[in-house]
């Protein structure tokens, strides 16, 4: 989006905006970056 703004002078939108935003965060839950969040905690008896 950076290189199409600079060179071609696209402009961005907000739905580009919310796409790429999608993609960062599933690639962010994929590698495992929020292991807190999206984890259930085992009971350890």
């Amino acid at each position: 989006m950076i290189w199409g703004k600079i060179f071609l002078e696209e402009e961005i939108t907000e739905s580009m905006i919310f796409g790429c935003s999608l993609i960062l965060l599933g690639t962010a839950i994929t590698n495992d970056l929020f292991r807190g969040f999206f984890s259930k905690k085992l009971n350890e008896n």
